[in-house]
């Protein structure tokens, strides 16, 4: 492996570390204060309803935080609540004529539970959970829900103590979730967690969960299985990352990510034909600052303009020293000509962003060929300096080294 490529891994694992791995304070701290919070909400769902009391068997992570792909911060996540219902699971049809989706059908099972004795007391809420044909209505469902965890919170006032620190309970619709928000904006740190509760049915039946990281965590169990080889996953992490970066541009660009447990279900199907393009671009010109060792263009693709300033802060950038292309030499002249910050530079990231932008509007293509032909013309202008540095640095070298033999 080249030194080029050993600069990447270094980077790519910094990256990783400062802004995309969940730190186990994090972690630790989000999961003491939900447990803590939601332990003290399911006990009043619990005195608001007979049903949920019964057959709320237990809480899981759900999403990325479930499969280990969860990034960033640990403010937003999803718990699973799982529901059983009352009757023997052989008695339900489940229907699966289309990938990803299923339907069931409750037929008599649930037709007697009005003749058991707790009916009044905790079935009755199940009458409502069927149509006509006895298909489960999964929005009549968590609508059942959703009035418990309501009540709930209405009975707490909409609030918790943990360790002492009052936290603020809210909820509320978002999409076909819903979502918790804790909230602490008292004291020296405030805090704050958004947890969608999505209560479930527990089948040993796969289905296709939602959310782009599934979309990649799909395309690494695809690649696992094609590979079969454990040696391979142990090379650096710039082939690996390049790979992958490659599998998806390509996948995008047939607009096909297949789901791994039924490869019928192509999971980006609905995917818009303007998205389509803005990502295979993104994607492309990832691909293409990794063959030409343009870290400062891969780093970039990785981070929020927020998260890029405080990266050209920390330690590790300021040791390292700068990323930027034309930066190829270590000479006192080299920097004196070209600092970091340079006009060119400056320019050639804002045509690039202002493109992106324009691309991603559907603004004229004339605009965009105009914008693509001032880039052009101005990378040219960078490459000509780029020359000229190196030959300027390679005379500077052999005059030092011509003094050096005199001397």
């Amino acid at each position: 492996m080249s030194s080029k490529k050993r600069s990447l891994d270094l980077y790519l694992g910094e990256v990783f570390k400062q802004f995309i791995s969940i730190k186990d304070d994090d972690f630790k701290k989000s999961q003491n204060v939900f447990k803590t919070v939601f332990d003290q909400v399911k006990q009043k769902m619990g005195e608001q309803c007979n049903y949920f009391k019964k057959y709320s068997s237990q809480v899981m992570y759900g999403g990325s935080v479930s499969d280990n792909i969860k990034v960033g911060k640990m403010d937003e996540f999803d718990m699973d609540i799982v529901i059983r219902l009352p009757i023997s699971y052989s008695d339900i049809i489940i229907e699966n004529e289309e990938p990803g989706f299923v339907k069931l059908k409750i037929t008599s099972a649930f037709d007697n539970l009005d003749k058991q004795p707790d009916w009044e007391k905790t079935h009755k809420v199940t009458r409502e959970w069927r149509d006509s044909d006895k298909y489960l209505l999964q929005k009549r469902f968590r609508q059942w829900m959703h009035k418990i965890v309501q009540k709930a919170l209405n009975a707490m006032e909409g609030k918790v103590t943990v360790d002492g620190d009052v936290y603020l309970l809210t909820y509320k619709e978002s999409g076909p979730a819903y979502t918790l928000n804790i909230r602490n904006d008292e004291g020296t740190e405030k805090y704050a967690l958004d947890v969608d509760l999505v209560p479930v049915i527990k089948f040993m039946y796969p289905r296709a969960p939602e959310g782009y990281s599934y979309y990649i965590k799909s395309l690494f169990l695809k690649k696992v299985y094609e590979t079969q080889d454990k040696v391979y996953w142990q090379n650096k992490v710039s082939l690996l990352f390049r790979t992958m970066v490659e599998e998806l541009y390509l996948s995008i660009q047939k607009k096909e990510i297949p789901f791994f447990w039924n490869c019928n279900h192509n999971l980006i199907a609905g995917l818009k034909e303007s998205l389509q393009k803005i990502y295979c671009h993104k994607l492309r010109n990832v691909i293409v600052a990794i063959d030409a060792n343009d870290i400062e263009k891969v780093v970039r693709a990785l981070l929020t303009a927020e998260e890029m300033r405080e990266f050209k802060k920390s330690e590790f950038y300021l040791k390292h020293g700068e990323l930027e292309p034309l930066m190829t030499s270590t000479s006192a002249s080299s920097l004196e000509s070209c600092p970091p910050d340079s006009a060119l530079s400056s320019q050639l990231r804002a045509l690039t962003d202002e493109l992106d932008s324009l691309r991603y509007n559907n603004v004229s293509d004339q605009k965009i060929e105009e914008l693509e032909g001032k880039l052009k013309r101005l990378g040219d202008r960078v490459s000509l300096l780029e020359r000229r540095m190196n030959r300027i640095e390679m005379a500077l070298s052999q005059t030092q080294l011509s003094r050096s033999s005199v001397g």
